[in-house]
């Protein structure tokens, strides 16, 4: 007969009775000690360090310049913005903005732009080997690039896509994903970066039912 497991101040410990006769019992009891909590936390944070993968990230955001136009708690309008969209999705590189994709006036779009807070200036990204136009895809970001992925488009017919394409900043260029074991075809999804893989789960797509 084998105890639960138990516990005192500096114990867990389990308890068996190996023998017995009629007026005579006789147990045997395992214990381990307790670790510190101290050390038990120092250990955990240090084997939690080792297994998150370091990201790479090519940027620094610039220092702005204190004073010059720069009040606190106001709005300044930011200059030569993408067209108006809604739909699109935008990523933190470490110093800029990237927003990509979406629709508006009756149109998707295939375009984006790059936004430095420390200048205050938007440049276009690439359209060479660009996505496909869509709208409710997904971004993430990577530490060194973009990655779109899915979406939806009806500019001409109505279209899901299970393509993505990576963007890199540095080379303002567009490489695409493997199609192989893709996900299917899907918008409305969700997609979360790890530090070394991009997960995409979920999502909406209607072939004339409508699937989830």
């Amino acid at each position: 007969m084998l105890s639960s497991l138990q516990e005192d101040e500096g114990h867990f410990y389990t308890t068996a009775v190996t023998g017995k006769t009629d007026d005579r019992v006789k147990l045997a009891t395992v214990s381990w000690l307790k670790e510190p909590r101290e050390s038990w936390l120092a250990r955990g944070e240090e084997e939690a360090r080792d297994a998150v993968a370091v990201t790479r990230r090519d940027y620094t955001l610039p220092k702005i310049t204190e004073g010059a136009g720069c009040i606190n708690d106001t709005w300044t309008v930011t200059s030569g913005p993408p067209d108006a969209r809604a739909s699109h999705t935008s990523v933190w590189t470490g110093s800029e903005m990237i927003v990509w994709g979406g629709a508006g006036f009756g149109t998707y779009f295939s375009t984006g732009a790059k936004y430095d807070p420390s200048t205050d200036t938007w440049t276009a990204t690439s359209t060479t080997n660009a996505p496909t136009a869509r709208a409710y895809h997904t971004s993430v970001w990577t530490g060194s690039e973009m990655i779109v992925w899915g979406g939806y488009s009806s500019n001409g017919t109505s279209h899901y896509f299970s393509t993505g394409r990576r963007y890199n900043p540095a080379t303002d260029s567009w490489t695409a994903t493997s199609i192989t074991s893709v996900p299917a075809a899907r918008e409305l999804h969700t997609a979360v970066w790890t530090g070394s893989e991009m997960i995409v789960w979920g999502g909406y797509f209607y072939d004339g039912a409508e699937h989830w």
